[in-house]
């Protein structure tokens, strides 16, 4: 059950170790625990000092010495509630903040200077592709018109006459699959 106390603190395998040998031992200084543990000296000090600061120990000075003891349940108890309460309130400073200025967040130059990027899926995302480049100036490809006919015949009949209409100009580069295909990327031209 301590193991699952501790393991709700995150701690990881050396606290955990250290924890339970000063709970075991009782007030002890940190030379001590780390002879017991096996472990270097200042290596537990820094864990202890860290567990006191996690408010799971306390430190206390006898003659010239500094002891380390388990805290209390009921200290454990308080010391969470009022973490507890610490970040109910901090969350809840941050829940007024947005209600209050989060518009600002969404301010018509920032979202006008991010990057747009749509994602379309299947042959009918391709047509809404392939039907926004209508609206540009100028186009670049790297599409094979071999390709195109073939998975598409239907559609590209009508594209690139409609393309050809607007005045478009497309520039062509050849991909895998036009290479070597003995002038797949002049019949695009043509088409075009």
């Amino acid at each position: 059950m301590i193991t699952n106390i501790l393991q709700s603190f995150q701690l990881n395998e050396k606290e955990k170790q250290i924890f339970l040998k000063v709970l075991e031992l009782g007030s002890q200084p940190a030379s001590q625990v780390a002879r017991v543990c096996e472990l270097p000296r200042n290596t537990v000090r820094s864990i202890l000092d860290g567990l006191v600061k996690k408010n799971l120990m306390m430190k206390s000075n006898r003659a010239n010495t500094q002891y380390y003891t388990t805290e209390s349940s009921k200290n454990l108890i308080a010391a969470l509630t009022h973490r507890k309460l610490k970040l109910e309130q901090e969350l809840q400073e941050q829940i007024h903040m947005l209600q209050e200025y989060g518009d600002e967040l969404e301010s018509h130059t920032h979202s006008k200077s991010r990057p747009k990027i749509t994602f379309y899926e299947g042959w009918a995302g391709l047509e809404r592709v392939y039907e926004d480049t209508l609206t540009a100036t100028r186009l670049k490809s790297w599409a094979s018109y071999d390709a195109l006919h073939g998975y598409m015949p239907d559609y590209f009949k009508t594209y690139f006459s409609r393309r050809a209409a607007k005045g478009i100009p497309i520039r062509s580069y050849p991909s895998g699959h036009s290479r070597g295909k003995g002038g797949a990327e002049e019949r695009q031209r043509r088409a075009a």
